[in-house]
């Protein structure tokens, strides 16, 4: 697997560097990191299904996109293609990024929320969980770009209780190792 690892700073001090996997696509792939690619892109005005899919009509608006950045057009989706496609989104935001940040929070949530493409009060409450979580600050806002695509371990539950959205394997993934940009929370309580 490829791994990228980038130091994180902030200000003119260095912080604690917190690192994350991020799933990297390409085509042939499928699956829900492939729908959130999706409906990324149809947020930037590709019209293509976000069927979870990726194949070759993803891979042609990756590629289009790619050169629009300026970055390898390579049709591979990494750390540079994630970060370029990523749109900041809170309660009150609505469309297709909004849709993206609800089937991620479906990879952990019990119950479902919705993908309805309307941040509202049950996609905050799953985003401030993930926060949680994640030992980062529950502010609700969807800010950072490895919130969506972070490769680790997940745990997806149906309707049924059977275990939904099927992932690969931790040793099949390809996964590139980026750091977060939100500080992790304190829990010595001091300010």
């Amino acid at each position: 697997s490829l791994h990228v690892a980038l130091p994180f700073f902030s200000g003119a001090a260095a912080t604690t560097e917190t690192t994350h996997t991020v799933q990297m696509l390409n085509r042939g792939e499928d699956g829900p990191f492939v729908k959130i690619l999706q409906h990324l892109l149809r947020a930037r005005g590709f019209a293509l299904l976000a069927d979870g899919i990726f194949g070759p009509i993803t891979e042609h608006a990756v590629r289009r996109f790619q050169g629009s950045q300026g970055i390898a057009v390579d049709g591979i989706v990494g750390p540079a293609t994630w970060t370029r496609l990523f749109i900041t989104v809170r309660r009150g935001s609505k469309g297709e990024a909004v849709k993206a940040v609800q089937v991620r929070m479906n990879l952990r949530q019990a119950p479902p929320i919705g993908v309805d493409g309307v941040f509202g009060p049950r996609t905050e409450q799953a985003v401030r969980e993930f926060q949680l979580d994640q030992g980062l600050d529950a502010d609700g806002i969807v800010d950072d770009f490895w919130m969506l695509v972070d490769g680790g371990t997940i745990t997806a539950t149906g309707s049924d209780g059977m275990p939904g959205l099927a992932m690969q394997s931790a040793a099949r993934r390809k996964v590139a190792k980026f750091p977060t940009t939100k500080q992790p929370r304190s829990t010595s309580g001091a300010s």
